[in-house]
């Protein structure tokens, strides 16, 4: 019920309740008031005959109470009179003659306690007032009673009993107050009338807050309430349309700033208010997110915590994350749908190959398939389940690609993709310069754990790698196979043909023995021109295969120069941990002991350590 509608049914009920109540006051007045006017009226008509019958006994006349009567038969609304003897009366001057009826109960009780009493006689026709009234022997009076009668002053003489017509009186009362309670009624009108002119503008702006307020609480922040005058609430409604204009325009002003700061068009669902709120909260959520992954130690890290922010903040199930590896020209699977080095499962296999094959990655621009349909023919996804499209997202650094993130949903789940895709994009463009930074500071560790000639690992490298070798071979029960790799006579090719050609050499070399080793193989370039090859989980007959295999390779090798190409060959010992010794650096000792029985023998070979070989030093060569 509306606020109008409230307040007038309560004046109506008000006034109602103002008509009853007046209606019964006066009701009860003039009720009393007619009671008490026949209450006088009949004390003095009692009076009246009182001082008939004294001055009759006075004078020696003795009335008749028809006479008496006829006396009074004027007297409006008058329509009985008795008179009744007392006892003591009675017993001086004998009963009275005039044959009065049997005293009743009232005037017996009137004459027995002197008290006069009153009543209101009610028949179907007419109400008749009643009043019993004591005459009372009395000296100090005018006639004196006592002068004829001989009793005590104070002794009950007799009573009168006087009935009085008041029906007209009451019916004139009732119609009078029924008079008053109209009036009221037709007041009503009028009343309601000045009130709703006098409350209408507090009404009006009352109604108006309310529908703004509903409004706004469905994220409608246009609505103004109306305003007129100068009084109240005209200014009630104009400090609440200044505070509807302020949160309109803070949360537009707001909403805009995110739409800046993300970089990417958020979709809304009307709600102004709620939409800026859960931005806001989203925008919190990443700067939490940036604080996680800057204290992650390593790219991988980085990429998982993105990965679980996916799945459980994101409602993403399925999902791939790619590495940019510009130097190879191909995308790296890093998470597919949250497992790590997962194979390739939503797209072509040509993106690993050839990176530009992928869109995103080509264009650096956003992929959505969701909105148009075909857009990359790189997407596999259909194919596995019929009803899927995708979104890949370019993560920019150093002003190229450095990652691809996909999202894989079917088409009825666009709308949660399109609410989620800035959310995601916040936390990719949060992520974007911290993986740059560990990818800068996995570049210069690699720098300094490489040769960087020949790219192979250096020493400094094992030394802080071999305990987690270790750890897993000693974990799988594995062996390793160590090749220790010696050019022969390879100080004459510096001094006949110079260092740059000694350096060539050694590239070409690293080159032979990276295509003849396994990618889980470790290749180091020891020192100058020793090499150290260590093959996981070979034993030493798999491992003098190997090196058998690296041996003829560099045989067959040329190294063109300017004044022509050289050929070199190659000496290998090999020894196998820990089929050989317990201690790495004991058994990587051995493999060089049979480098040197290699070299003894004739270069060019490869030879097995056998304890016979170890005689406590290494030799020269």
């Amino acid at each position: 019920m509306k606020l109008r509608h409230k307040m007038g049914l309560v004046v109506f009920l008000l006034t109602a309740v103002l008509a009853v109540v007046l209606v019964l006051i006066s009701s009860t007045l003039i009720r009393s008031y007619t009671l008490h006017g026949a209450t006088q009226y009949a004390q003095t008509v009692a009076e009246m005959a009182r001082t008939a019958l004294t001055e009759s006994m006075l004078n020696g006349t003795t009335p008749t109470l028809p006479r008496l009567k006829s006396r009074l038969a004027e007297t409006q609304g008058l329509v009985g009179l008795n008179v009744e003897r007392s006892p003591a009366n009675i017993e001086q001057f004998g009963p009275s003659q005039e044959g009065l009826p049997h005293l009743d109960a009232i005037s017996a009780e009137v004459i027995t306690t002197g008290r006069p009493l009153y009543r209101l006689e009610q028949d179907q026709v007419q109400a008749v007032f009643r009043a019993t009234i004591p005459y009372i022997a009395d000296s100090h009076g005018e006639p004196n009673c006592l002068s004829c009668h001989q009793v005590p002053e104070g002794t009950v003489l007799g009573a009168v009993t006087i009935r009085i017509r008041i029906s007209d009186i009451l019916e004139r009362s009732y119609w009078a107050s029924l008079t008053l309670a109209a009036i009221i009624l037709l007041f009503v009108p009028l009343l309601l009338y000045l009130i709703n002119r006098l409350y209408r503008p507090i009404i009006r702006a009352a109604e108006g807050v309310e529908s703004a307020v509903a409004r706004a609480g469905d994220g409608d922040f246009t609505t103004r309430v109306q305003t007129s005058g100068s009084d109240e609430a005209s200014r009630i409604a104009a400090s609440f349309n200044r505070l509807m204009d302020l949160l309109e325009n803070g949360l537009i002003r707001i909403s805009g700033q995110i739409a800046r700061l993300v970089q990417y068009e958020r979709p809304t669902n009307g709600h102004l208010l709620t939409e800026t709120i859960r931005a806001v909260d989203e925008l919190v959520d990443a700067a939490q997110f940036k604080q996680a992954i800057e204290e992650d130690e390593t790219k991988t890290e980085v990429y998982q915590r993105l990965s679980q922010v996916m799945r459980t903040k994101l409602g993403f199930s399925r999902f791939s994350i790619y590495e940019v590896d510009d130097a190879k020209n191909k995308l790296v699977p890093t998470l597919i749908d949250g497992e790590q080095s997962a194979e390739n499962r939503w797209c072509d296999a040509q993106i690993l190959a050839r990176s530009e094959s992928c869109r995103a990655r080509r264009t650096g621009h956003p992929v959505n398939a969701f909105e148009q349909p075909g857009i990359c023919t790189m997407f596999v996804g259909k194919g596995i389940e019929p009803g899927l499209e995708h979104v890949c997202l370019p993560v920019l650094q150093s002003g190229g690609v450095g990652s691809v993130v996909q999202v894989v949903a079917p088409l009825d789940e666009k709308p949660h993709i399109d609410q989620q895709l800035a959310n995601l994009s916040v936390h990719l463009r949060e992520a974007s310069p911290v993986l740059e930074a560990k990818r800068l500071m996995e570049t210069l560790r690699e720098s300094s754990m490489r040769d960087a000639m020949t790219g192979l690992y250096n020493r400094r490298f094992l030394e802080e790698y071999l305990d987690t070798l270790l750890a897993g071979v000693a974990r799988n029960k594995t062996q390793l196979g160590l090749l220790m790799l010696d050019l022969d006579y390879f100080k004459q090719v510096n001094d006949s043909y110079g260092h740059e050609a000694g350096d060539r050499v050694l590239i070409e070399l690293a080159r032979v023995i990276r295509q003849s080793v396994r990618a889980s193989d470790l290749c180091v370039r020891f020192g100058g021109e020793e090499f150290l090859v260590i093959l996981n989980d070979t034993d030493a007959q798999g491992a003098m295969l190997l090196a058998e295999k690296v041996r003829a390779k560099v045989e067959e090798m040329r190294v063109q120069l300017p004044g022509g190409a050289i050929q070199k060959t190659i000496s290998i010992g090999v020894a196998d941990y820990p089929a050989d010794g317990e201690n790495f650096w004991q058994v990587l000792k051995y493999a060089d002991v049979a480098l040197y029985a290699a070299k003894e023998a004739g270069r060019n070979r490869v030879e097995r350590f056998v304890p016979e070989m170890w005689t406590g030093n290494a030799g020269e060569y």
